[in-house]
């Protein structure tokens, strides 16, 4: 008997028709084996979840785990919107053991909402997020987030009389544009702050 193994399933995404060529993905039907195996793990009264998942992973686009081998995907559009496709679930092990590891990738930084962003220079281990409110006495003025290789990332306009709030970590940095031309850069210290 070919024992299944736990693959890594896109339910929103059809397995293709040369499934059975393609030595990454899985191709074996959901047959009699796979169904008692499912049958005699889980009951359909206690959990809804794992025979559906179950039977996804041997009817949608799966990926079929061998040592040595990743998945890479995109999660997110170019423009940034997720991309409902990359939904993905880990199928449920039927026989035996796996053994998995995650690794995110972003293709650039990330600006805010987490603490591996906080600086490498600030060493409070304070990973608590730090209120800025940004205003200006003059012309509108759009605000950029600059990560520690330079690169800027877009956070919003500020215009007077309407002051732009950001949620930041001690050490990020802001650069203050108008009309590409730097105005302003601050860096977060502790505390609420204004700039």
């Amino acid at each position: 008997a070919v024992h299944p193994a736990p693959q890594t399933v896109f339910p929103h995404a059809p397995r293709p028709s040369i499934a059975s060529s393609l030595p990454a993905l899985e191709s074996r039907p959901l047959d009699d084996e796979v169904i008692g195996l499912r049958d005699a793990i889980v009951s359909k009264d206690e959990y809804t979840w794992e025979p559906r998942l179950i039977d996804e992973c041997y009817t949608k686009l799966a990926a079929a785990p061998k040592k040595g081998r990743a998945i890479l995907f995109y999660s997110q559009h170019p423009d940034g919107t997720l991309d409902n496709m990359a939904t993905h679930g880990g199928c449920p092990v039927l026989e035996g053991t796996k053994w998995a590891s995650n690794l995110w990738i972003w293709n650039k930084a990330m600006p805010f909402g987490s603490s591996r962003f906080q600086s490498k220079d600030d060493d409070s281990g304070d990973s608590s997020g730090v209120d800025v409110e940004v205003s200006t006495t003059g012309v509108s003025a759009e605000v950029f987030w600059v990560g520690g290789g330079g690169e800027e990332a877009p956070m919003g306009t500020v215009s007077q009389g309407d002051n732009l709030r950001l949620n930041s970590f001690v050490g990020h940095s802001f650069v203050a544009r108008r009309n590409g031309a730097e105005v302003s850069r601050y860096t977060v210290a502790r505390g609420a702050q204004a700039w």
